[in-house]
């Protein structure tokens, strides 16, 4: 998933679904996201109807709407048909669909896509702008918060207030928030742990093993007069300043190995390459 991830530029997740034969699965419902379904065994009916609510609006969980949804479902389909192994039938997020086994067990993957949206890119200038904001004062003794007339001109001065911050926002912050978010959303590939170590091991004799930046990992590396810090994952490593070249030469995505790294003897080379490969920013390069 981490590669489709990447390519696609929106966090993807699978799911397999196991279905007795003739069974039904859920009741018709949407999905807040894009699904791709596809058929790996036995068969499988689809009936899919038109979204009852506009997408573009933004999507509430189907449980909110179980009554227009149910009414939708007895309208005639824009989709009726069966998947036999090896189909694939792409569900766009909002459209109702019900689905039920044929006359043996089911077993189908999903993929969903759960896209970024310009709903995303709004909360992350907002965040940016009021982080901005210095107004943190009290408002005055015995005012009725819940009085508009009392409530008028501190909204009028805040909202004036955050008008003006929303212009000093630059794109670099709102890439940084976004980048965040796009970490949690998206888990670098799994390693394979003996793998790991035996090439780590390899740094402390003979010819150390090349590696390489682990799948869907986005490192970012900066340096200061007190040293490098390369935060991934969540996680934040600092290293000595004269590594600097060393440390972006190895997250680059490049295959590389200790004894290529600029500006590192052979044993800091080696203790660098390890410590990352113990940590799982790196993976061996031919594994």
């Amino acid at each position: 998933m981490t590669g489709l991830t990447l390519d696609l530029g929106h966090p993807v997740q699978a799911n397999a679904y196991l279905t007795p034969a003739v069974a039904r699965g859920f009741a018709p419902h949407y999905d807040t996201h894009d699904v791709f379904v596809i058929q790996l065994a036995g068969s499988k009916h689809w009936t899919v109807h038109p979204p009852t609510l506009e997408v573009e609006s933004g999507l509430d969980e189907w449980t909110q709407h179980r009554d227009a949804v149910a009414a939708a479902a007895t309208e005639p389909p824009a989709y009726d048909g069966i998947l036999e192994p090896g189909d694939v039938l792409y569900l766009p997020r909002g459209w109702i669909h019900l689905a039920q086994a044929g006359a043996e067990t089911s077993l189908h993957l999903t993929l969903g896509i759960h896209p970024y949206t310009e709903r995303h890119v709004l909360d992350a200038v907002v965040a940016e702008a009021l982080d901005r904001l210095r107004i943190h004062g009290s408002l005055p003794v015995g005012i009725d918060v819940a009085d508009p007339g009392s409530l008028e001109q501190v909204v009028d001065s805040v909202r004036r207030s955050l008008t003006d911050s929303l212009t000093t926002v630059k794109v670099e912050a709102v890439a940084r928030r976004m980048a965040a978010r796009r970490d949690r959303d998206v888990r670098p590939a799994a390693v394979r742990p003996v793998a790991q170590v035996r090439a780590a091991g390899s740094q402390h004799g003979g010819a150390p093993v090349p590696v390489v930046l682990r799948t869907g990992a986005v490192p970012r590396v900066s340096a200061s007069a007190d040293g490098v810090s390369l935060v991934v994952d969540g996680r934040t490593l600092g290293f000595p300043v004269d590594h600097l070249a060393a440390v972006r030469a190895v997250t680059s995505g490049a295959r590389i190995s200790a004894d290529q790294l600029p500006k590192l003897g052979d044993t800091e080379g080696r203790d660098l390459v390890r410590r990352l490969l113990l940590a799982g920013v790196v993976v061996p390069a031919d594994s």
